[in-house]
């Protein structure tokens, strides 16, 4: 859906069109969710070329609230994020070695 000023508005899928392949090809495969405005807003999933995968709220554009980011090597967290950056409480689990953080974090920072 677009807004009349043709800018994404309401439920939908985006796919970036950059070819995996290409050097300069951006992060990101595609971001089906919420928009406002052409800006990724409210509840969305965001996958990433490298095949990682956020499943969360974003704000701006931004992973903003709560949020789950798999990462390609495995890794795991799930917690609060603020302006696409860990922050607030949350839990990183790694997949090698099989342990984790569990508490706060700060400016992408475990504290």
């Amino acid at each position: 859906h677009f807004s009349q000023d043709r800018l994404r508005e309401g439920n939908g899928k985006y796919i970036y069109a950059a070819a995996a392949e290409a050097e300069d090809a951006p992060a990101l495969l595609s971001y089906d969710g919420d928009w406002v405005a052409g800006t990724k807003e409210g509840y969305g999933v965001q996958k990433y070329r490298d095949g990682g995968v956020y499943e969360g709220f974003f704000s701006a554009g931004l992973r903003h609230g709560q949020g789950t980011m798999r990462y390609s090597n495995g890794d795991l967290y799930s917690g609060a994020w603020t302006k696409d950056r860990k922050h607030g409480h949350g839990a990183y689990v790694f997949k090698e070695p099989s342990s984790q953080l569990v508490g706060d974090w700060k400016d992408n920072e475990f504290v």
